[in-house]
């Protein structure tokens, strides 16, 4: 896995959050298990949010190809690599184990103990990377570089199709009733 694509995977999962300022929790319990009604709103909300987001995502996809948001992402993109590697000085080499470990793990298709032993490793630098990468996006100028393409993002999904502006109104209200629900 290269430093570039954390970055790129980074970033494609907080363009697919940056329509909600915090992921909603998790669904929790079937229905049939929930006998607080309270616990059914929220799992009726999280849905409905889930349902606005998948209409959301081809406006997404189109907002994300729109060349000033390509350029701010390019941009986020590059800033993030570079503070990766000031947090983790080692990122290129791990980057290089990681493909390499991918090869061997290939070559020792017949030796479950070996790829065992490959995965492993791949599991812990591929840790590490996922640390920094964290650590990098929690620095007060890449989470200020973010928002700035939150904004940008959702400005171009509303140009890109007028229903989105509707939409996301609708989820900022969902997701504002869940987290009072929450007690957030």
């Amino acid at each position: 896995m290269s430093l570039r694509l954390i970055a790129l995977s980074a970033l494609l999962s907080l363009a697919s959050t940056a329509l909600a300022q915090q992921p909603t929790p998790g669904l929790g319990p079937a229905p049939e298990q929930q006998q607080d009604p309270q616990a059914q709103r929220a799992q009726q909300l999280q849905i409905e949010i889930m349902q606005i987001d998948q209409q959301l995502q081809p406006t997404q996809q189109k907002a994300l190809e729109a060349p000033e948001v390509k350029s701010k992402e390019t941009e986020i993109r590059e800033a993030l690599i570079a503070e990766i590697q000031k947090i983790e000085p080692d990122a290129k080499k791990h980057e290089s184990r990681l493909e390499a470990l991918q090869a061997e793990m290939q070559a020792k298709s017949e030796d479950p103990e070996a790829q065992q032993a490959l995965l492993n490793e791949g599991r812990q630098i591929a840790e590490k990377l996922q640390g920094a990468q964290q650590q990098a996006l929690a620095q007060p100028k890449m989470k200020e570089r973010l928002d700035a393409f939150e904004t940008l993002l959702i400005a171009e999904m509303k140009k890109a199709d007028p229903k989105a502006k509707e939409l996301l109104a609708k989820r900022e209200k969902l997701i504002g009733e869940l987290e009072q629900l929450m007690g957030g």
